[in-house]
């Protein structure tokens, strides 16, 4: 922990223990007005923010002894407490990040290696449960697939199922390539962010923008399909060169703005938040939950 930098990079300027992180880590990603994303100043019409600050707090008990369970335990409890106490599906995706994360992580993670070992440990148990959890929260978007969909028996190897999505879905292909995007892009891109924004919300919404135009996000393409979510990529690789080398909080430009309208728009009146990038949300939260765990020291 250091005590010398500055007050706008609370709390990311310290370690906290396991379950204080989960809780902070999913405040912090729905606090922050992203673009597209329910967050104090926007709410969707069945879901606004008060829905995911319950949320955060409803699944902290779900983290307490995590090293103790399994990863399916993990994601299974903490998706009945949100369900229980919530009503709602707010943070599937983010869960299914979370439980490996948090069966990994010691004080002196080498996260790499203890990811991996984690996810090559993972039982058909951990699948049962994790098909459970899927169902109980019942997400937007899934469809079916030939093999291995959510709604017939679990296979015995989860990262098997995982690996059918993963080309699209990057939560899924965390489970597959030893969570390398979060470790390997996302986390030094957060510091970086973090260094030219000098703000904790503003460097999340630049991080967000910078994610969503690396790759079209995964809900997006579960539920409008592949042209959909590159236009939104497209939008936000336009977004990104404009503000790239941009000083203050990206949020309040009008360009900022008119992706969040457009990512808000339902031309279909389907009235499920179609663009909702909520795949790049979920990787943005173990992002922030893995830095509250393990801080660079300065």
């Amino acid at each position: 922990m250091s005590g010398h930098r500055p007050a706008a990079m609370f709390p990311l300027d310290r370690a906290w223990q396991l379950p204080e992180a989960v809780t902070l880590a999913c405040l912090l990603e729905a606090s922050s007005p992203k673009a597209g994303n329910v967050h104090p100043q926007c709410s969707f019409r069945d879901m606004e923010f008060h829905h995911f600050s319950a949320s955060a707090m409803a699944i902290q008990p779900s983290f307490i002894g995590a090293q103790q369970k399994s990863v399916g335990e993990i994601l299974l409890d903490a998706v009945r407490r949100t369900q229980a106490r919530v009503g709602c599906n707010t943070n599937l995706g983010t869960l299914m990040l979370f439980a490996p994360i948090a069966k990994a992580w010691t004080p002196d993670s080498d996260w790499p290696a203890a990811l991996r070992q984690v996810l090559q440990e993972l039982t058909p148990q951990d699948s049962q449960d994790t098909y459970h959890a899927i169902r109980l929260a019942q997400p937007g978007g899934l469809g079916t697939q030939a093999e291995n969909d959510v709604r017939a028996a679990a296979p015995k190897d989860l990262l098997q199922a995982m690996r059918q999505v993963a080309t699209f879905d990057a939560v899924a292909r965390q489970y597959t390539n030893d969570f390398h995007d979060i470790l390997n892009l996302l986390l030094p891109w957060l510091e970086e962010e973090l260094t030219r924004s000098g703000s904790v919300d503003n460097a999340i919404c630049r991080l967000q923008i910078r994610w969503l135009a690396q790759e079209p996000d995964g809900l997006i393409t579960r539920k409008l399909g592949p042209e959909a979510a590159v236009e939104v990529q497209q939008r936000s690789r336009a977004l990104w060169a404009d503000i790239e080398d941009r000083q203050g909080e990206v949020y309040e430009l009008a360009a900022y703005q008119r992706l969040h309208t457009f990512l808000c728009s339902d031309p279909e009146r389907r009235g499920r938040n179609p663009r909702n990038p909520g795949t790049t949300a979920d990787l943005i939260a173990a992002t922030l939950l893995i830095r509250l765990l393990d801080p660079p020291a300065h």
